[in-house]
């Protein structure tokens, strides 16, 4: 008769788990994680308990733990498995995507007509507002100027072949055509790759 006993160990990773992520998810103002389904490790059924999951973030290579992914960025769902032989580790990338700045869902402010006085004028205010509802239920949202989006003064050109040119606020008094050129922030939940004139 033996004097030893044997345990069949199961091992947990990324085979254990399925998600239903299969492209970037675009900021909307709401928190957006796949939908994943856990195996257990022993069976291969289903499973309805013996794991968590917590969703995390790394930025210049500090890993924060994120209650409800809604920014854009890249994250990582961590799913544990907190049963026989040891708890382990599963994880599931997933990226969130800057929205565009659409005429869609962006309204500017329209700004003043000016008159020169050989003085320094004063560039228009810009309100850009996001509807993240609909337009029977809306969820209307105030982007942040230098956080959402920036604002950048130009100067049509002379003619319909000269190119625009940016204008230095504290220049702004001679005699021409301008506009507001609005466009997302880098690094912020707005894409630069889209932009609005005003």
């Amino acid at each position: 008769v033996s004097n030893y006993s044997y345990a069949v160990e199961y091992t947990f990773g990324s085979a254990n788990v399925e998600s239903d992520y299969s492209s970037p998810y675009t900021y909307n103002a709401k928190s957006q994680t796949p939908k994943l389904t856990v195996y257990n490790p022993e069976t291969g059924a289903v499973a309805t308990s013996g794991y968590t999951v917590k969703y995390q973030q790394t930025v210049n290579g500090v890993t924060t733990t994120v209650a409800a992914p809604t920014n854009a960025g890249s994250y990582q769902a961590v799913v544990t498995w907190d049963g026989y032989p040891a708890t382990e580790t599963a994880t599931v990338d997933f990226t969130i995507n800057p929205a565009a700045l659409a005429n869609t869902y962006v309204t500017i402010s329209d700004p003043s007509n000016l008159t020169s006085t050989g003085n320094v004028l004063t560039v228009p205010d810009v309100t850009v507002t996001a509807n993240w509802g609909t337009k029977q239920n809306p969820n209307n949202v105030t982007l942040v100027k230098d956080v959402d989006y920036t604002v950048t003064l130009m100067k049509m050109g002379a003619t319909d072949q000269d190119p625009a040119t940016s204008v230095d606020p504290k220049t702004f008094k001679e005699v021409g055509t301008y506009y507001l050129q609005i466009a997302g922030k880098q690094g912020s939940n707005y894409t630069t790759a889209n932009s609005l004139d005003s």
